[in-house]
């Protein structure tokens, strides 16, 4: 996917969950709490979505020379160690609770199949134990076509308008859905209204339901 692709996509994916979410607080026979996904998933996804744009943006205006790099920003590295360290990595021998002694002795092993991972002679693969997660990229497109240009950076101007496609696309599909309200409804053209309100109505997962990543809301 293109840097505009990638916009388009994060639109798409805020509008749809906003207008989703504005359509069951607006219903009299759902609630927020009871038919919608965690406060803590709801709100991660959109912060990660406009990061991402955000970051495509600045990587143009502050290192246009460089593509941009998604899968390395954030603290995502850090979750994968914190996750590879309680057993749900490469390495099934540690357990979900650990003191800094534990890490300090098994970070030694996630070090030594890093240094696998990146021999140049015979690199080791990683599959995941955790199927349930796996996304299947072929589903979205296809790993044989060219990959895409992370330098093509493009203007603010191209951004806005791969920006507003996304959102056009996500309220065709919930048109196509039923969630367009047959009466006037201010939400349907300001989804983002109230957001922050509606937020505090949907449910707190624990951390069993979010596999330990709970943030701060919780």
């Amino acid at each position: 996917a293109t840097l505009t692709d990638r916009v388009k996509h994060a639109a798409f994916v805020i509008e749809l969950l906003r207008l989703s979410r504005s359509y069951v607080a607006d219903s009299n026979d759902l609630s927020l709490k009871d038919n919608f996904m965690p406060r803590q998933t709801y709100s991660h996804v959109i912060f990660s979505c406009f990061s991402c744009v955000l970051k495509i943006m600045a990587q143009r205006r502050l290192n246009p020379n460089l593509p941009v790099c998604l899968y390395k920003s954030g603290s995502n590295c850090c979750e994968e160690n914190f996750s590879e360290l309680g057993g749900f990595g490469r390495i099934a021998g540690f357990k979900r609770n650990y003191t800094a002694g534990d890490a300090i002795e098994g970070i030694g092993d996630v070090n030594t199949l890093n240094l696998y991972a990146a021999d140049p002679a015979a690199p080791l693969s990683f599959g995941s134990r955790n199927h349930r997660q796996d996304v299947d990229v072929s589903r979205h497109e296809s790993s044989l076509d060219a990959d895409a240009n992370m330098a093509d950076h493009k203007s603010d101007e191209e951004y806005v308008a791969a920006w507003n496609t996304g959102r056009g696309e996500a309220r065709a599909l919930a048109e196509e859905l039923g969630m367009k309200p047959a009466r006037n409804a201010t939400w349907w053209d300001t989804p983002w209204k109230d957001e922050d309100k509606h937020v505090t109505q949907m449910y707190a997962a624990d951390g069993d339901e979010l596999g330990g990543e709970v943030n701060s809301q919780g």
